[in-house]
């Protein structure tokens, strides 16, 4: 469900370039909204979200010490509908308000930078629905981390495994098109190369950005290390590296980033190589070599690359 939040959010501000081709360019003057309506619009209503969240939050966790034991899940279904509520803020304010177009003028047109500046204010009150939930979290798991570490691990699980590669990608294209359109000539040989360099470059440095923002390490020596070595080695794979993603045991998730295989790596949460028996690994880990045999890496990216 995190997952689509995600897809969703990041969708609010590619969806001006799709439905209007070249919207890049386009500067407050093309809209009607004043420009403090627009940023009232963007960043208001986040605002109140996360208050709302707050209030939430205090609210369950003195139902929970009266005994009423519902109280935990009631409130985890109401974050969740918040953290969409913000979501649909941002599409609101982009789509009717021109948000987006705002962040634009005051910033200039500056690859994936104007995207990422108008999501903040949502992004924000998505983190705050984690930072609302960490008293009531605590109280049932009292060896959970403290509540900043908290809200940053899932701001970087939950969000940066999806979010980090698309504005990665927006960077990347916006910035091969601003110079197959500004400095080369549409005729050169250079602007047609520009485009297929962005995304091998892409391809090269977006894994190891993920690895370095989640919080990872490697995978030591050991049982399920060498029967994760055998599953790649029986079907003709390997990566660069086999790692630990650490998450607090708050996942039980595992995963495959990068499509060269220099830079590919392969992540296990660290809830899934404490909690799994040796069968449940294997079938994990088959999963994502899966993945790789079918080459759906390759065919996200291209998919990726189309709706960017």
């Amino acid at each position: 469900a995190m997952s689509l939040l995600v897809i969703v959010l990041i969708a609010t501000v590619l969806l001006p370039r799709l439905l209007e081709p070249g919207v890049g360019a386009a500067t407050i003057a093309s809209t009607e909204v004043p420009i403090g309506l627009a940023a009232v619009a963007g960043i208001v209503p986040q605002l109140l979200i996360a208050g709302a969240a707050l209030v939430a939050g205090r609210h369950a966790v003195a139902q929970l010490k009266r005994g009423r034991g519902g109280a935990p899940n009631r409130l985890r279904i109401r974050l969740r509908r918040l953290q969409w509520a913000a979501v649909l803020s941002q599409a609101v304010a982009v789509q009717a308000f021109g948000w987006l177009a705002v962040v634009r003028e005051v910033l200039g047109d500056l690859p994936a930078l104007d995207e990422l500046i108008s999501l903040l204010p949502a992004i924000g009150a998505i983190g705050a629905c984690w930072w609302a939930a960490h008293p009531m979290e605590k109280l049932l798991r009292p060896a959970l981390a403290g509540r900043r570490r908290y809200v940053a691990g899932e701001l970087r699980n939950q969000l940066a495994i999806l979010g980090v590669p698309a504005i990665l990608a927006i960077a990347t294209l916006e910035t091969g098109d601003l110079l197959a359109t500004r400095v080369f000539s549409p005729e050169s040989p250079m602007a047609w190369a520009i485009v297929p360099g962005a995304l091998l470059l892409l391809m090269v440095f977006a894994p190891v950005a993920m690895v370095r923002v989640l919080d990872t390490a490697n995978l030591p020596d050991g049982t399920g290390r060498r029967m994760v070595d055998r599953v790649l080695r029986d079907n003709g794979l390997s990566v660069r590296r086999v790692l630990v993603w650490r998450t607090g045991g708050s996942l039980l998730n595992g995963a495959v980033v990068g499509v060269l295989h220099p830079w590919r790596y392969l992540l296990l949460t660290d809830a899934v190589l404490a909690m799994m028996s040796s069968d449940s690994l294997r079938a994990i880990v088959a999963h994502e070599v899966g993945h790789l045999r079918r080459r759906h890496l390759p065919w996200l990216v291209v998919v990726a690359t189309g709706i960017v």
